[in-house]
């Protein structure tokens, strides 16, 4: 009489027989007297299971209980969220890779990886490192599962398109300055002239600056004529348009006011694929133009 212990290898069915002791009429110790018994024992030892992997964008300030975010604007950022969920109340263990694609899911790019899972019960948890998006567009993301050396549940992801968001332009900052005809970006503002004289009018866009795109795309200069309201929107005429230089900047081509009087001058710029529209201010730009002696 006596035991040993027998551990199946993982993922394999395995049949094992035990022969048990003849029970012994004189032997007290195994009570009533019966018959020979030889029993096959089968011991099953089960497939690693598939767990289920869900996800969830958060709010870069967020944990795991933070609502879902869906949209976003550009300069925000997000974390995405995993919970591994395995079966019979077992929790997964292993780590967790965090994918994001931003061309409809044709290509993913990993932004955090080998994230330890934390387990609660029958699941485990894990939240990626902060990703900040760095251009308007929809995005993607997703998770995948590695179990290492979890005996009990195998690789498994989480599904491609879950988890969408939507980045939004981000604001843009127009700034003007009046300049003589003759001069640059550099050259310092002017505010009178004398009739028959011309002036040129300069713009810098601003966007979120750092590693975030410049504004690109065109900005069209107005203004407003003697006698007229700049703060009425139909007072303002067009006289030029150009498109922004690298740096977010561009000059208008001369303008010639043909009276005397008190102008107004101001940019448009019509924003791009990361920057909504903005304009300078209605009276940011006088211009007061003097009779000729």
């Amino acid at each position: 009489p006596g035991y040993e212990s027998y551990t199946p290898s993982p993922g394999t069915a395995t049949s094992i027989t035990l022969e048990l002791p003849l029970r012994d009429p004189e032997d007290v110790d195994y009570g009533t007297p019966g018959t020979d018994v030889a029993t096959n024992v089968n011991f099953y030892n089960r497939t690693k299971a598939t767990p289920t992997v869900t996800t969830k964008v958060i709010d870069d300030e967020g944990d795991i209980n933070s609502p879902v975010v869906t949209s976003i604007t550009l300069g925000e950022s997000v974390r995405d969220t995993v919970t591994v969920t395995g079966i019979n109340g077992f929790a997964p263990t292993g780590t967790v890779d965090f994918f994001v694609s931003d061309d409809g899911g044709s290509s993913w790019t990993e932004f955090d990886s080998d994230v330890a899972l934390t387990p609660d019960t029958g699941s485990a948890t894990a939240v990626s490192a902060i990703y900040t998006p760095d251009h308007a567009d929809t995005y993607y993301f997703r998770a995948e599962y590695d179990p290492g050396a979890d005996p009990n549940y195998l690789a498994a992801g989480s599904s491609d398109f879950d988890e969408p968001l939507t980045v939004g332009k981000a604001d843009s900052t127009t700034t003007t300055k009046l300049i003589p005809d003759d001069g640059d970006i550099n050259s310092p503002v002017v505010t009178s002239i004398t009739l028959g004289d011309g002036v040129k009018d300069t713009v810098t866009v601003t966007g979120l600056g750092g590693s975030f795109p410049m504004p690109s795309n065109g900005v069209e200069f107005q203004v407003v004529l003697p006698g007229e309201d700049p703060n009425n929107e139909s007072d303002w005429d067009y006289f030029d348009g150009e498109n922004l230089d690298g740096a977010g900047q561009a000059i208008s081509d001369t303008y010639t006011p043909l009276t005397t009087g008190q102008y107004y001058f101001r940019a448009v710029y019509l924003g791009d694929l990361n920057y909504k529209s903005s304009k300078s201010g209605n009276t940011a730009e006088p211009l007061t133009v003097d009779p000729r002696s």
